[in-house]
């Protein structure tokens, strides 16, 4: 269970995951499905249960440490892994957004197992943000990050500055790699040769015409489908200038300027 051929996505919502499984999945030899469900709670529920059961495992159960992260371990592969084999893929990408919440515990989980940060400028994504409808499932009410600047902005950069401490903890290009969006859409075919020689994978010409292939978009992803049915386009950089009031633009600049700064967003 060591992870390779595993691969882990993550990034603040609204920063192109869905994009990136689009692409991923129209290369023959990669699966990349929706969001799985299971993650990041059964990394973090490995190390919750590390910290305060402790010693307990092996006093009472007989379990050494190896044998308890192996066991989840274990179980994470074969939730995630079963889909690809039987579509004989040979590479598994799992990018549910909040999966970086959870990359420092997977990188200790899966030591050959790689990482990626899809990372957009902060701005653009409050912009985005403050468009959506996403609701309290408890109280109906909206979630702060998509009906308030500061939010969102604080929304973006906790997440984007987590992302960034995992980079730094495993510091290993071999094993993480940031891909902003802006990249992406600007120089589409150098990033993703990028990215392809990243994942070990040959480039293939068919992830540029991903737009042929479609795929079933579940749940926040089906927001996504205008823009999936068409080739990469660098319309949506820069939105914030139009979108976000002088106000708001101050407000989002002030409180994320550190992380901003640290992804190399001017501010």
């Amino acid at each position: 269970m060591t992870g390779k051929g595993l691969v882990f996505a993550g990034g603040a919502p609204r920063s192109g995951l869905t994009l990136l499984r689009a692409i991923l999945s129209a290369h023959p030899h990669v699966f990349c499905g929706p969001d799985s469900g299971i993650l990041p709670g059964l990394p973090m529920q490995w190390r919750e249960f590390s910290v305060q059961l402790g010693a307990l495992h092996e006093t009472h159960f007989a379990l050494q440490p190896d044998a308890v992260r192996n066991n989840f371990s274990a179980a994470i592969w074969k939730l995630l892994a079963e889909a690809p084999a039987a579509l004989d893929k040979r590479l598994v990408v799992e990018k549910t957004p909040l999966n970086l919440l959870a990359f420092k515990d997977l990188a200790i989980l899966f030591p050959e197992a790689k990482f990626i940060h899809v990372v957009r400028d902060g701005r653009d994504v409050v912009a985005s943000l403050l468009q959506r409808d996403w609701r309290d499932p408890q109280t109906g009410a909206p979630f702060a990050h998509v009906t308030d600047a500061r939010a969102a902005a604080g929304y973006w950069s906790g997440l984007a500055g987590i992302g960034r401490q995992a980079e730094l903890t495993i510091d290993n290009p071999q094993r993480f790699h940031v891909l902003p969006y802006e990249r992406l859409v600007n120089k589409p075919a150098q990033t993703l040769h990028a990215l392809f020689e990243f994942l070990e994978e040959p480039f293939d010409d068919r992830v540029m015409q991903f737009y042929d292939n479609e795929i079933p978009l579940v749940g926040i992803e089906c927001e996504s489908r205008p823009r999936l049915a068409k080739p990469i386009s660098d319309d949506c950089v820069g939105r914030w200038r139009a979108d976000l009031s002088p106000e708001q633009i101050d407000m989002v600049n002030n409180s994320a300027s550190a992380v901003l700064r640290a992804f190399n967003y001017p501010v």
